[in-house]
């Protein structure tokens, strides 16, 4: 899996989905959780290491820690568009970014 890039600022889009691989259903929870503002926030702001219950498997928090990477990347893209679009006067909806508030 890798992240598609958007050529005018170097944004993402997303999780790339390559023939046969199906990522566009785990494309659409991982997109859907970074909109929940509060879920965002709260994974960007943990210690995945932390969060599993006592005796949870080690996958627990490797699954944690994977998704708080894609967060922290997107959280990057985000930063980068605003810069871009401060820089160039440009508002949302006119350069059609896909990273979002």
């Amino acid at each position: 899996m890798a992240l598609t890039q958007l050529p005018s600022v170097g944004a993402h889009r997303g999780l790339t989905s390559e023939t046969g691989q199906n990522n566009c259903f785990l494309n659409v929870i991982i997109q859907s959780l970074w909109h929940l503002a509060s879920f965002r926030e709260a994974l960007l702001g943990c210690d995945p290491a932390t969060v599993p219950a006592p005796g949870a498997p080690p996958a627990d928090a490797r699954v944690l820690t994977a998704l708080r990477n894609i967060f922290r990347a997107f959280q990057q893209v985000r930063m980068r568009c605003a810069q871009h679009c401060t820089k160039n006067d440009m508002s949302e909806q006119r350069r059609g970014c896909l990273v979002k508030q």
